[in-house]
């Protein structure tokens, strides 16, 4: 649990119930807090009270919007699982947050000549502010992206944007992927009717 919030620095009691940990948080009195939040930043109606559990005192008072963005990162990293990839870290960036900085980025060994993966939470960006952050990242040496966002009907319109960086030749693959941190059960089982997408991968076209 400890090592887990390390390197996450918060979750959702939600998220630890579903991976088994909650009840090692609960022993190791962890600090929690509880905000209201809407998981899509635009949408008034995905307002839900969540519970955070964080590393430290210092993470707990940070501000709502902190405490999602490192939730919805958790549930990327969870998905990708980079105890399966040996050599693989994960980072958070730290800087001051701005439109063309990331939230995180999948590093390889020092020397290795994989390319290293930017990683975003997208809880309700403008189109300009997507198009920028692409762009940034692109001329900033990545390769590869992953784009996890927390509305299910945002993949699609995100996947299209990365055309414009096509014609640049700048990013070769993305994974535009959806997170839920919120919902009980396996929020990625979707029911026969729903047909949005949950994962849409981007490739650059051979030239």
């Amino acid at each position: 649990m400890r090592t887990l919030l390390a390197i996450d620095r918060a979750v959702t009691t939600v998220q630890l119930r579903r991976w088994g940990l909650l009840d090692a948080a609960t022993w190791l009195r962890l600090p929690q807090v509880t905000y209201t939040v809407r998981t899509r930043t635009t949408q008034r109606a995905s307002g839900v009270d969540l519970t955070f559990v964080c590393a430290d005192a210092d993470t707990a008072g940070q501000a709502s919007r902190e405490l999602m963005h490192y939730a919805g990162l958790a549930e990327v990293r969870q998905q990708y699982d980079l105890s399966k990839r040996p050599g693989l870290r994960w980072r958070h960036i730290d800087e001051r947050r701005t439109e063309s900085k990331a939230d995180a980025e999948i590093l390889g060994p020092p020397g290795d000549l994989r390319p290293d993966t930017v990683v975003e939470f997208d809880a309700g960006y403008s189109t300009q502010i997507v198009q920028i952050k692409l762009e940034a990242f692109a001329v900033g040496g990545y390769t590869g992206m992953i784009w996890a966002t927390s509305s299910l009907g945002r993949a699609r319109n995100i996947h299209r944007q990365f055309t414009a960086l096509e014609d640049k030749g700048l990013l070769q693959t993305a994974d535009i992927i959806y997170v839920n941190f919120w919902d009980d059960g396996d929020p990625y089982v979707l029911s026969p009717r729903n047909h949005k997408a949950v994962k849409l991968t981007w490739s650059a076209r051979a030239t």
